[in-house]
């Protein structure tokens, strides 16, 4: 169906894609820190790993480089005392991630296995027009681009007459515009 882009919420889209930064860069940071710990193995349950980074880290460090411990030796003192590791930096990365992701709502990433996904798209930010409402939106737009060339020409009033004369017009930072709200 191929419908038609009236409008673009363009303030939506920034704070959401301000939040998608502070996720990814979150991402990275918790991708550097496994990525120091666990010597170039990769995350295999970023679900766990998200939900417990430092105890993911211990059990998978464990796995990796503990088979000649002990079976009592416990996966955390184990992986401090071998790595240095910022916890600080685990606990903030992690946090933020979280915190994003929580404001992000249905833009939020989805977490798999083996990575996160991204699934922020502009598109669905776009205002389609809603069908019932075209003759209204077709009788709007003629009206105010006619009242807009009117205007240029030094023959057309204030911007504010638009406003009152036809409903689904308002002002905005730039004089009157077509409300794509008011025909979706």
């Amino acid at each position: 169906m191929n419908r038609k882009i009236i409008g673009f919420r363009t303030e939506e889209f920034k704070t959401f894609s301000v939040l998608e930064e502070k996720v990814k860069r979150a991402v990275d940071e918790l991708k550097g820190i496994a990525g120091k710990v666990l010597n170039k193995n990769k995350v295999e349950d970023w679900n766990s790993y998200l939900n417990d980074p430092l105890e993911y880290l211990a059990q998978r460090y464990f796995e990796l480089y503990g088979k000649n411990e002990p079976p009592n030796a416990m996966p955390l003192r184990f992986l401090k005392s071998k790595v240095d590791i910022d916890e600080r930096r685990l606990k903030i990365a992690n946090n933020t991630f979280w915190q994003s992701s929580q404001r992000m709502r249905e833009y939020a990433p989805i977490i798999e296995d083996t990575r996160v996904v991204f699934n922020l798209k502009e598109e669905d930010f776009n205002i389609y027009l809603n069908p019932e409402k075209k003759a209204d939106y077709d009788a709007v737009k003629t009206f105010f681009d006619a009242a807009m060339a009117l205007k240029e020409k030094g023959l057309g009033k204030t911007s504010i007459n638009l406003v009152r004369y036809a409903e689904g017009v308002v002002m905005g930072n730039n004089g009157a515009e077509i409300n794509p709200y008011y025909f979706q």
